[in-house]
């Protein structure tokens, strides 16, 4: 085969995110109106430091929603019983990291967003809560709706300009210790207990994101997603592989497979087939492999079939011009034979 020269597509997002609130509270910190949140982790999940400053998920998010607040924010440690005493008898303003319950509904409010999720502790604070894994949120008095409407709002802009705050506080103080394994709700145990065996079906005509060996077994980067998957939910992936996405689509529809492993994100395609997707769990970018020498005006192009590679390359070249292959080796050997041009494929790939 003729040697190619291969051409990378460099995707870059550069942001810089700036609110006005912030900018606001900055101007006028000494105005600032304190916010005095109780917590009750001191000791386990947060810390303080020799400057007096508080580190933990909890007392993070308290901060950076003091910030869009523009509050001043104090906070208060304390046992569980103490913080509940203090917000009562009006000595703070708000606890952190409570999880709602018909119980304390009665003397709190609660936030309208999570700030994060509690521990799978079957008895918490001395009350056994209703779920194994339950979420937490930040409360006030039952009596205090003008602070939780303004808590609110501070947290809906929070979450709007930084939509992966919770997440990042999670890697930052559980990621490191083993703390951030999978968790799942009863809900969702009772199903995979009913479900030990789920049919999945992959497209497999990549090395190495995702092919065959000589035994017909899948190999490749979605072997190890099939390998974590299995280990993970304690069950059994029944595999179904395909060379193309036609074939995938087909056995979702007939109910072969229930769940396609390698789908390309894209809501407006979940949506028209009854589907939903899981956050993205890889990015793949693509590549240009192209023959020497001058090009075409018009050069053809070689690619997989594939809805989502379709739609970005027919922005930028005719319909005649793209040409289809069943595996990403046909495509290298149309450009080297000079059937092809330019081959689009993974960066992995090529």
């Amino acid at each position: 085969m003729k040697r190619r020269y291969a051409r990378s597509i460099i995707i870059v997002f550069i942001s810089i995110a700036c609110n006005l609130s912030l900018l606001l509270a900055a101007a006028r910190a000494e105005a600032r109106p304190l916010l005095r949140v109780g917590i009750h982790q001191f000791g386990s999940d947060i810390t303080e430091d020799s400057s007096g400053n508080f580190h933990g998920m909890e007392t993070d998010f308290m901060q950076a929603l003091g910030s869009y607040a523009g509050r001043e924010v104090i906070f208060v440690p304390g046992t569980w019983e103490e913080c509940q005493q203090r917000l009562e008898a009006g000595d703070i303003d708000v606890l952190a990291g409570v999880i709602k319950t018909q119980k304390r509904a009665e003397t709190m409010l609660f936030s309208r967003l999570m700030m994060g999720r509690a521990s799978d502790e079957a008895n918490f604070h001395g009350e056994l809560m209703p779920y194994r894994v339950n979420q937490l949120h930040f409360a006030v008095r039952r009596d205090n709706p003008e602070l939780m409407r303004e808590l609110d709002l501070a947290a809906d802009q929070l979450i709007a300009n930084r939509p992966y705050f919770v997440s990042h506080l999670y890697q930052i103080y559980y990621g490191q210790r083993g703390a951030s394994e999978l968790r799942l709700t009863e809900k969702e145990q009772r199903f995979l207990k009913r479900h030990p065996v789920i049919s999945a079906v992959v497209v497999a005509r990549e090395a190495p994101f995702a092919y065959v060996d000589e035994h017909g077994e899948l190999q490749g980067t979605m072997r190890k997603l099939v390998d974590r998957l299995e280990h993970d939910l304690g069950i059994e992936l029944h595999l179904v592989i395909e060379q193309d996405y036609a074939s995938a689509y087909k056995d979702l529809g007939t109910g072969e497979a229930q769940i396609l492993l390698n789908a390309d994100w894209d809501v407006g395609w979940a949506a028209a087939h009854d589907m939903d997707l899981s956050a993205v769990y890889l990015t793949s970018y693509y590549t240009t492999v192209t023959r020497r020498g001058k090009l075409d005006r018009k050069p053809r192009i070689a690619c997989l079939p594939k809805q989502t590679t379709d739609y970005v390359l027919l922005q930028r070249y005719g319909k005649d011009q793209i040409r289809h292959y069943a595996t990403a080796e046909e495509c290298l050997r149309a450009v080297s034979s000079g059937d092809a041009d330019i081959a689009f494929l993974r960066q992995e790939t090529a």
